[in-house]
C-alpha cells in the first residue's frame, strides 16, 4: 500500500518500473496498465466519483510506464480517494500491482497563471 498527498488541480505523474524478484526489468510491451481512483471503494467503475486513467508505456523492454492525471482531472477532487493500479499482460492475466489512498488537499492558488 502506498499513499499520496497531493493538491487538487495539480498535474500528477506516477512513474512505474516493473521488475522481477531479482530487480531485472520485465518486458511490458503490449501490456495494458491503468489506474482506478474512487471516492468510495464500492463505487462502480465509471461512476461520477471515479476516474480511470490508462498508462503510457515509455520503455516496454525496460519495464517502464507512466500514468498522468491532468490538472483538469484533479481540479474537482478533494479529500480521500482509494486507488489501485492494475495491468493486463500479453497472456490476458490481470494483476493489481499497487493500491492505497490519494489525499487531495485544497490548493491556495485558484488561477492557472499569475
Amino acid at each position: 500500500m502506498q499513499n499520496f498527498r497531493k493538491y487538487r488541480g495539480d498535474t500528477i505523474t506516477l512513474t512505474l518500473a516493473f521488475t522481477d524478484s531479482l530487480g531485472v526489468a520485465i518486458n511490458i510491451t503490449g501490456w495494458t496498465i491503468w489506474l482506478t481512483l474512487k471516492k468510495n471503494i464500492d463505487d462502480a467503475d465509471g461512476a461520477s466519483t471515479s476516474l480511470q486513467v490508462k498508462a503510457t508505456i515509455t520503455n516496454g523492454v525496460g519495464g517502464l510506464a507512466s500514468i498522468t492525471l491532468t490538472s483538469t482531472q484533479t481540479a474537482l477532487l478533494e479529500g480521500t480517494y482509494y486507488y489501485d493500479i492494475q495491468y493486463k499482460n500479453s497472456t490476458s492475466d490481470i494483476k493489481t500491482v499497487l493500491d492505497g489512498k490519494f489525499i487531495f488537499k485544497k490548493d491556495i492558488t485558484i488561477t492557472t497563471t499569475p
